[in-house]
This record gives structure tokens, sequence and C-alpha cells, in this order.
């Protein structure tokens, strides 16, 4: 339990910040390995999303739910990663037309 503790100190995302999400990426990766924990999952999501990898967040925020079904956490940032892809699907029509 201490090794977690000691670990979620050091997991601290910077918003917004491309080095921030792939150093939280690459702890939360270690961190929920070590136990079943919802916001793990959710750490995990959310710097998947904020790299710019919605389709990898979604799996996360989903196996955190399996975790921990009721996290609302897990559940608000999985709203976020859906529509985060629906926006770039939007972007990406608007672009190049809906056939293509």
């Amino acid at each position: 339990m201490l090794q977690k503790k000691v670990l979620l100190k050091k997991c601290k995302t910077s918003r917004g910040s491309y080095y921030g999400y792939k150093v939280t990426k690459y702890q939360t990766s270690r961190i929920y390995t070590l136990r079943d924990w919802g916001k793990g999952y959710g750490r995990k999501g959310a710097a998947l999303v904020g790299l710019g990898q919605a389709g990898e967040g979604v799996k996360a925020y989903l196996a955190g739910l399996q975790v921990e079904p009721g996290n609302e956490f897990l559940k608000e940032g999985l709203r976020e990663a859906k529509e985060s892809i629906k926006q770039h699907q939007a972007r990406y029509e608007e672009m190049w037309g809906k056939n293509n």
C-alpha cells in the first residue's frame, strides 16, 4: 500500500502539456498494473485523450469501469473521450468529405 501512495504522489498531470501527458501515460501504466485501481485507468485515459489517442483512452476508461463500475470520474472521462472522437471525425469529414 505504501508503494502505491508513493507512486501516486509522483503521478501528477500537468494539464495541457504534451510532456506531462507522456509522463502520466507512462506512470499510470505502471500504477494500475500493480493493482486493479479505477483512478489509475482514468488517469491513463485522460493522458491518452490529451495525446490525441482518444480511441485508446476509451479502452482505458472501459477497463477502469470494469474494476469500479460506479466511478463518476471514469464515466465522465469516457463521455469526453467519445466526444473527442466525434469532434475529430467531424473535422476529418469537413476537410475531406464524408465518402473518403
